[in-house]
């Protein structure tokens, strides 16, 4: 076994049952085995190096699906992490702008846009509005985020310097859901929420019968476990379609870093097979664009609800 792997992860407790498979887009993709946490784990059982799993670590979508229903415990996102730091150790890292500034946000909600709201500046003005919320200048600590799932390893005045930028928030909002696991590490004691979560007691009276709901299936990962019973809640209440089980497997925005290893329209279709909504109200900005693709209905922002 790997000494860069941490036993932490649990990869030798994985049994090769193959039941991530079930939920992996991945190997929905390729038929693949080896390009899955089966196969990454398996192998590093056997002896495999980093190395030997480089296509494999890039290749996650980091969804967490397959933290879900692994039966013997695997860590799988952190796994897949660590294999991508071990490598990146051994390569040079891309530089990333750090964060120089400090900005005091006096005990308001920050939201992180990411890229993909932030080229919406309408969108994002609205947003930041009904979220009463503070918008930093940079994209320090998604950026962070997305440089730590694709193996980049932080200095840690760097880690230092991002998180001081978010001095005196009370509370995040991230509308990149892969960067929530990272934020509730970061700052445990603040609240973090994915951008669905957060507007809908603003914006669910927009919702009504024939719109079908995308959740940000990242972020409803990230808290699977109580988000479950806040979603079908909503759906009671709206009237609205919402498939979690078919929605939570299915990634059509890719991956935060590096090429997207699922056919981005074949998943967007996937979700929307069997499906004959009036509207489709979507959770993430990044997959405004791609539902407007291939849909044929009218394809909404939640926000744009309210």
């Amino acid at each position: 076994m790997d000494q860069d792997i941490p036993a932490v992860t649990g990869f030798g407790n994985c049994t090769g049952c193959a039941v991530c498979l079930l939920t992996c887009p991945v190997w929905r993709r390729t038929h693949d085995v080896l390009m899955t946490n089966c196969g990454r784990t398996r192998s590093l059982q056997a002896g495999a190096v980093p190395e030997d799993l480089e296509a494999s670590a890039e290749a996650c979508l980091f969804c967490g699906a397959c933290a879900a229903v692994c039966p013997s415990g695997v860590d799988t996102l952190s796994l897949t992490a660590a294999l991508r730091a071990a490598l990146s150790s051994k390569r040079k890292a891309a530089e990333r702008r750090r964060c120089e500034t400090s900005f005091a946000y006096a005990g308001r909600t920050v939201l992180l846009p990411g890229p993909d709201l932030r080229a919406d500046a309408l969108l994002l003005e609205k947003l930041a509005l009904l979220l009463g919320a503070a918008v930093p200048p940079g994209d320090e600590l998604p950026d962070l985020a997305a440089d730590l799932d694709a193996g980049l390893r932080a200095a840690p005045e760097e880690l230092r310097a991002a998180t001081a930028a978010a001095d005196g928030a009370s509370a995040f909002v991230a509308a990149e859901g892969f960067a929530l696991r990272h934020l509730r590490k970061w700052f445990p004691a603040l609240p973090s929420k994915g951008l669905g979560e957060a507007l809908l007691g603003s914006c669910r009276g927009g919702l009504r019968h024939g719109d079908l709901y995308v959740v940000d299936a990242r972020a409803f990962n990230s808290d699977r476990g109580r988000l479950v019973r806040f979603y079908d809640a909503m759906r009671q209440e709206t009237g609205c379609t919402l498939s979690i089980s078919l929605q939570r497997a299915a990634i059509p925005a890719g991956p935060a870093r590096g090429t997207p290893s699922a056919d981005s329209k074949a998943q967007a279709r996937w979700v929307l097979d069997h499906f004959r909504p009036r509207r489709i109200v979507v959770e993430a900005p990044s997959e405004l664009g791609l539902y407007r693709m291939v849909a044929g209905v009218p394809v909404l922002h939640l926000g744009e609800l309210a």
